[in-house]
């Protein structure tokens, strides 16, 4: 019987035998144990041939057991929508595995599915557990895969890792938002003050009056950060104390006075263009994110409208990785209301035009603030823009531009610009590939355009000689091929 010590003892000798294999035996025999089976009359190959099969087999002897009870998993559970037609299955395999590495147009695959009424088939595809940015049709397979089948209430809260508690309750901010601001009030004063901070951080999904009474309480959390946290949340909705403000300004008026001295030329309020060491940019940049842009109005004695529009955007790109208009815009985006970040976003578009220069890295700071409404606002400046590819319009969208029609799209000048690079690509055969912006704006606009408009442009990119079967029409093919039917809007 193969006891404990002896296990230990054939362990010592199988690493004896691996060491002399390797440095050679010489030809000697091989020292078995004894107690290993061997047939009468072996020799030392056979020997030697035994001692290399029971070595192989040592190794699984080390193997952690199996538990003896083991909890099988449930069922996949069923999602509210139909998967994928069979023949769009082999082209939706192919452009995931394109887009895996390039995230945000990874997430706008499974937005353009469901937009269209159907979901992956699960063997194509499953999500993990952290991928949080998903549409909420796929809450039941997240639930699944993250073997989170119970529902996140005050008892069941210590049984969800950090991880999986924020996506649950980010689940329940969406589709309940009394319920999870009421869990947040109950169970999120006990946790640390990091984890505070990410949970309470989910207001802003919906954020909206009936949180004023938990954002009121925030503010005397014993954490700063969720202090300022609560403070911006309020100021979003258009509240922020007479008082603090009051202080803040006249905080702010001895800081300008300090700071800003001979720097700040107020008929066109150019924060400090002539500041000249990184060191300056840096404070500069660090105080525009923080300070209280309402009470900054006040103190230099303008509104916060006129504080919007008269910032320079072309005289405040800074130096290195310090912007102060990227400063300023994360402050706008984190504290103002949606008004306030719509003039902001027009302000900005219109400093772009003037300047001749790309919106895009800017307009993301503020687009999640933006409703659909706003966005398709500003969208017709992005198409109007000869220079811009419409993939710029992607910022805007987190999903498929179903508000574009094909009149509007065909007859901007961005789409012109796009067809005539396409019709470049074609006249000059297969042998030019294509430069990776147009790459990148072909697969966007695939995975954006509305059923209309990606017909539209197949038709005009087939008609002009562009091969069917190029790589820059694959995602475009896959737009056409989720028919109509599978639209929410039939």
């Amino acid at each position: 019987m193969l006891t404990l010590e002896t296990l230990t003892q054939d362990l010592a000798q199988v690493d004896a035998l691996k060491q002399s294999w390797l440095m050679g035996d010489g030809g000697t025999a091989a020292a078995l144990p004894p107690h290993w089976p061997q047939p009468d009359g072996a020799n030392d190959d056979d020997r030697a041939l035994l001692a290399l099969a029971y070595c192989s087999q040592y190794p699984l002897l080390e193997q952690v057991a199996a538990p003896q009870q083991l909890q099988p998993l449930s069922a996949l559970p069923m999602l509210g929508l139909p998967t994928l037609a069979t023949e769009c299955r082999p082209a939706f395999r192919q452009i995931l595995s394109a887009l895996s590495k390039h995230e945000g147009l990874y997430w706008r695959l499974f937005n353009l599915l469901v937009s269209r009424g159907v979901v992956p088939h699960p063997l194509d595809w499953l999500p993990t557990a952290n991928e949080n940015r998903l549409p909420a049709a796929f809450a039941p397979w997240l639930r699944w895969v993250g073997s989170a089948d119970i529902a996140l209430t005050e008892a069941s809260w210590g049984d969800f890792s950090p991880a999986a508690r924020l996506n649950a309750l980010r689940e329940l901010r969406r589709d309940a938002p009394h319920d999870a601001r009421s869990l947040l009030a109950l169970m999120a004063p006990s946790e640390p003050a990091d984890k505070r901070f990410d949970l309470y951080e989910l207001l802003s999904l919906g954020l909206s009056d009936d949180d004023l009474p938990l954002l009121e309480t925030l503010q005397q959390d014993r954490s700063q950060k969720v202090k300022e946290l609560a403070t911006r949340f309020k100021m979003r909705l258009g509240e922020q104390g007479q008082q603090a403000q009051d202080e803040t300004i006249t905080e702010l008026q001895g800081w300008l006075t300090r700071k800003t001295r001979g720097l700040l030329r107020r008929e066109t309020l150019l924060l400090a263009p002539e500041l000249k060491s990184s060191v300056q940019y840096r404070d500069r940049c660090q105080a525009l994110a923080s300070v209280s842009l309402p009470a900054l109005a006040a103190s230099m004695e303008l509104t916060l409208d006129a504080l919007l529009e008269q910032w320079s955007f072309a005289d405040n790109h800074g130096k290195g990785n310090h912007s102060p208009n990227e400063s300023l815009l994360h402050n706008i985006a984190a504290s103002l209301p949606e008004a306030q970040v719509m003039l902001a976003a027009q302000r900005l578009l219109q400093a772009a035009a003037d300047d001749g220069t790309d919106p895009s890295l800017s307009l993301r700071i503020l687009a999640p603030r933006l409703s659909e409404e706003a966005c398709i606002g500003l969208a017709g400046h992005l198409l109007a823009r000869s220079d811009l590819l419409p993939n710029t319009l992607g910022i805007l969208f987190a999903e498929e531009w179903r508000w574009l029609s094909p009149e509007v799209f065909s007859q901007s000048p961005s789409a012109a610009l796009l067809i005539q690079r396409l019709k470049e690509l074609a006249s000059a055969g297969e042998s030019q590939d294509s430069d990776y912006s147009l790459t990148l704006a072909m697969q966007q606009i695939g995975l954006c355009l509305n059923y209309d408009c990606a017909q539209w442009l197949l038709a005009q990119v087939t008609n002009m000689g562009l091969s069917p079967l190029h790589p820059l029409l694959e995602h475009l093919k896959f737009n056409v091929s989720l028919k109509q039917e599978g639209r929410k809007d039939e």
